[in-house]
């Protein structure tokens, strides 16, 4: 066998295994349907190559699939004999990533091996997937290739310091206020940039997907909190909360940096300091591009991106960071200097193209900062960014001496940008969850926060805290309903307290409140029942957004339908006027005007 020799073994009933119940249809491209649960085998193939010959030492095994991910995602790695650990990387695909070729390297192989195919599909969804061929081959291991099978020198090269020091140079020189802040850093690899906010007093949590790059950055920083995670699929919210979500070098290297945007975002209160390589075009548009999975620092699926400023910018929007900017001085670095030319490059004259955004939850008064986008007004996005023919952001004018009534307010995440840039909007905030509420009382002269529930009566009720603070309610979860939701394993009661309600009409009257100009609610299933509680006042209300589940099975056990929020809104003479998808389509946001 020479260096280039290759040996195929095909997928046939004799070599491959299915698990867990696992489908398998006995044609070629063979055909599998894995079993619901994320991390289950769904299939293991036995590895040998031809005459059971070993391969001599300086050699290393390469094991090439070539697949087409039908529906979900699927991981594919090599198992040590008894099947109970991996002795290679995992690399991972879904159904946006089209035929794939899946390249795992084997450093030391030995006998006994298998190839596993397991679904990586999260919330309880099976994957399918067709496995068209594998090939084996041996190669020479080189220097070149020991960094590419998982030496982690990678991130110690003379190029890999030069940007991070040019990156950390300028995060320092924006003058953010940082100090003492809980950090999550995502796509950490093993720690380096980590050491910045450590030394600012900061609580750190790293997250990476690379299993060998949590094992270095906790051989290099003990004292640092550290997760293995793949951010495209595991909610991070099970994490916390963070101050600031610190993500640089990472959104590139992911295959939807949507799903990727919306998870930072979700437990992120403050800032999210981001920094990508760009497509250079002035119009929201992603390109798709292949990485080599075998590089520590590239995609883990092998799959990246490259978003245009504009694509960033409105999903981070979306998300909900009415105030988006990027530093006025670029990093002391050649990636980052580079003359905008609109021509879709990602890499010009021998290096890529990069830009930094800080998102904030709230304006920033900082002139090293200049705006990319920031809330003049009110904004309801009426279609998702990525939907191919999104309909544009519909504004609402902010008349002198509005009131707006926010129930649910949360963080103030619809309706506190507003009333900081507008001191003609006077809002009411309600939030039953006191150590929430209490993080947004007194910031504002006209933003009012109260620490009270709205309901059908005034008086007192059972408040279900939830670890994820934004899931807490009046109402209970169903289970089978949790048990379905994207993302309700990290939903978890903590504890049911008492707290004080008040309908809504009985605070619109005590207040001497003529007009509402918006009624805004996110009352995790009793939205209708908010609505229904402003009684004959309701008539004084011009414009109401509001949540509603669209899932088969509701979360919450008595929350109203879709269907008995229309009907009743028409009744009362409103029209629906724009709908916003949201929750990975398990929820609307609906907007109505009074007719």
């Amino acid at each position: 066998m020479t260096e280039s020799d290759e040996l195929t073994v095909n997928f046939d009933l004799r070599n491959i295994r299915p698990c867990n119940a696992a489908q398998i249809e006995d044609e070629e491209p063979f055909r599998i349907t894995t079993p619901s649960e994320q991390w289950a085998y769904a299939a293991v193939v036995p590895l040998s190559w031809e005459n059971g010959e070993s391969i001599p030492d300086g050699y290393r095994l390469s094991v090439k699939v070539d697949a087409l991910v039908e529906t979900g995602m699927i991981g594919v790695a090599v198992a040590a004999p008894d099947l109970q650990s991996f002795v290679s990387g995992e690399r991972s695909a879904s159904a946006t990533a089209g035929y794939v070729t899946l390249d795992i390297k084997l450093d030391e192989p030995r006998a006994g091996l298998w190839l596993v195919i397991r679904n990586v599909c999260h919330g309880g969804n099976a994957s399918c997937v067709q496995l068209h061929r594998v090939v084996i081959s041996r190669e020479p291991r080189t220097p070149e290739s020991a960094a590419l099978s998982g030496d982690l020198s990678v991130f110690d090269t003379p190029e890999a310091q030069s940007i991070n020091e040019a990156r950390l140079q300028n995060l320092d020189r924006l003058g953010l206020p940082l100090e003492g802040k809980t950090v999550l850093d995502v796509g950490c690899g093993p720690g380096h940039l980590s050491v910045f906010f450590a030394e600012r007093g900061c609580r750190v949590v790293c997250v990476d997907a690379r299993p060998e790059n949590i094992e270095r950055l906790r051989s290099l920083y003990p004292d640092r909190e550290a997760v293995v995670a793949n951010v495209q699929i595991d909610p991070l919210v099970k994490l916390g909360i963070f101050d600031v979500v610190f993500c640089y070098g990472l959104l590139y290297h992911v295959e939807d940096p949507i799903a990727v945007l919306r998870n930072i975002s979700a437990c992120c209160s403050e800032l999210l300091l981001l920094e990508t390589v760009i497509s250079d075009h002035d119009k929201p548009i992603v390109q798709l591009v292949d990485e080599p999975v075998d590089v520590a620092n590239q995609a883990a699926g092998g799959l990246g991106c490259r978003p245009s400023p504009s694509f960033v910018t409105m999903a981070l929007r979306r998300m909900g960071f009415p105030f988006i900017y990027t530093p006025v001085e670029t990093a002391p670095f050649r990636d980052f200097q580079f003359e905008c030319r609109h021509d879709a490059e990602w890499c010009r004259d021998g290096h890529l193209l990069r830009q930094v955004f800080v998102a904030s939850r709230h304006s920033l008064n900082n002139p090293r900062l200049t705006p990319l986008l920031e809330t003049h007004a009110p904004q309801t996005v009426v279609a998702s960014v990525h939907q191919a023919h999104a309909r544009p952001v519909q504004v609402l004018a902010a008349a002198p001496d509005q009131i707006w009534i926010d129930v649910g307010s949360h963080l103030g995440e619809k309706t506190f940008a507003a009333a900081e840039q507008f001191a003609g909007i006077r809002v009411f905030a309600f939030e039953p969850n006191l150590r929430v509420a209490s993080k947004l009382m007194g910031r504002l002269a006209n933003y009012i926060v109260l620490p009270v529930a709205i309901a059908e009566h005034d008086g007192s009720a059972a408040f279900y805290l939830n670890t994820f603070d934004a899931a807490s309610s009046l109402l209970p979860f169903v289970p089978e309903g949790l048990e379905q939701w994207i993302g309700g394993d990290v939903l978890n009661v903590d504890a049911a307290v008492q707290v004080p309600t008040m309908r809504l009409d009985t605070f619109i009257n005590q207040a001497a409140i003529g007009r509402v100009a918006y009624l805004k609610v996110d009352a995790q299933g009793t939205d209708l029942a908010v609505v229904r509680s402003a009684g004959e006042r309701l008539r004084d209300i011009e414009r109401i957004s509001l949540e509603v589940q669209t899932t088969t099975v509701p979360l919450y056990r008595n929350a109203s339908s879709r269907e008995e929020i229309l009907q009743f809104l028409t009744n009362a003479g409103f029209v629906l006027a724009d709908i916003e998808t949201q929750s990975h389509g398990q929820e609307e946001n609906l907007t109505f005007r009074r007719i």
